[in-house]
C-alpha cells in the first residue's frame, strides 16, 4: 500500500477468516487487530501530512497493524505503539522492522494505562477507531486528560461511531477539539485534542 510518498508493506495473518475462527473456537475476542482499516489509513496519511518533528515522543493507543506509528517512525519521532493484543504488537514491530525504522512496540491494555503514562510525557497520541466499545470511550476519557498536556495533541481517527459522538461531547467541555473529514477516506473523520490555551 502506499504511505505518503512510498509504499509500505503491512505485515498481517494471510487469511483473517480461518484467524477469526480459530480465536473464537479458543474462546478469544475476533482479531480485528489483524485488518488494515479504513481509519489507520486516514490517520497514517494524516501523519504523512503533517508528520511530527524528528525526535518528538509518539504513542499509539490501540495499534493494531500500526500504520500511523509507521508514519510517525519514517518522519523521525521516537515510536511506541500499544495493543492489548499480543499477536498485533508481533505484527507491527515486524512492519516497522521491514521498513527500516526504529519503534517500541508493547502489550498494553490502555485501559491500564500505568506503564505507558510512566514513560510519558508523550508530544503526540494516535489512535484509530478505537471507540467501538462503551469501556473504550470511558477509558479515554479517563486517560485523555493524563496524556494530553499544554503543547501535546491527540488525534483520533473515527468512521462515525457513537463512542466518538459521546467522546466528542465530553472533550469539548475539556479540551479545544478539531474535527475534519480525511483526504484518505471521506467516511473517517480525524479528531484533534488539545489544552486550551
Amino acid at each position: 500500500m502506499e504511505l505518503g510518498d512510498r509504499p509500505a508493506t503491512v505485515v498481517r495473518p494471510a487469511d483473517w477468516t480461518t484467524l477469526r475462527a480459530a480465536e473464537q473456537a479458543d474462546g478469544r475476542d475476533s482479531p480485528y487487530w489483524a485488518i488494515v482499516w479504513a481509519s489507520g489509513e486516514a490517520l497514517a496519511a494524516e501523519v504523512c501530512a503533517e508528520p511530527p518533528s524528528a525526535g518528538a515522543r509518539v504513542v499509539e493507543l490501540g495499534c493494531g497493524l500500526a500504520l500511523p506509528s509507521l508514519a510517525a517512525a519514517r518522519a523521525g519521532a521516537q515510536v511506541l505503539a500499544t495493543d492489548a493484543s499480543a499477536e498485533a504488537v508481533v505484527f507491527a514491530a515486524h512492519t516497522l522492522a521491514l521498513d527500516g525504522q526504529v519503534g517500541e512496540v508493547a502489550a498494553i491494555d490502555w485501559r491500564e494505562p500505568a506503564w505507558m503514562l510512566e514513560r510519558g510525557p508523550w508530544d503526540l497520541v494516535l489512535a484509530a477507531d478505537v471507540l467501538y466499545l462503551r469501556r473504550n470511550v470511558q477509558a479515554l476519557q479517563e486517560l485523555l486528560p493524563q496524556l494530553v498536556q499544554p503543547g501535546t495533541q491527540a488525534w483520533l481517527a473515527d468512521p462515525g461511531r457513537a463512542g466518538a459522538r459521546e467522546l466528542l461531547g465530553w472533550a469539548r467541555d475539556r479540551f479545544e477539539v478539531r474535527s475534519s473529514p480525511s483526504s484518505r477516506h471521506a467516511a473517517v473523520a480525524i479528531h484533534r485534542f488539545a489544552v486550551r490555551s
